[in-house]
């Protein structure tokens, strides 16, 4: 899977609140929650043959942001990532200054 391919998974469960890297809904504001920010965080070669790199593994996380706890965005987040064949982890759940939840997801992308 592609990022472009996980764009397209995660904005199935919030149409145009995904974006990439950081919360930037327009030059003068942030999108409020909830929202989904994903980020490619590690990427490296995972088979070598002729000394040139086969495929990649990529390290993605995918961050939750709602103003509350929110069972229903994560349950419907979780299951397009399940639905798109993803394989996931829950990495960390905490409370932000202003009280919003961030959840932290990471799974791995093989780009062949």
């Amino acid at each position: 899977m592609t990022l472009e391919q996980l764009f397209s998974a995660l904005n199935g469960a919030m149409p145009g609140l995904v974006f990439y890297g950081s919360n930037v809904y327009d030059s003068r504001s942030n999108a409020p929650p909830p929202y989904l920010v994903y980020q490619e965080t590690g990427r490296r070669p995972a088979l070598f043959a002729d000394d040139e790199a086969q495929y990649h593994t990529s390290d993605v996380q995918i961050t939750l942001v709602t103003k509350t706890k929110d069972p229903e965005a994560e349950r419907s987040v979780e299951g397009a990532m399940t639905r798109n064949g993803l394989c996931f982890s829950l990495i960390s759940e905490s409370v932000n200054p202003d009280k919003s939840v961030s959840r932290v997801y990471e799974t791995k992308l093989e780009d062949i």
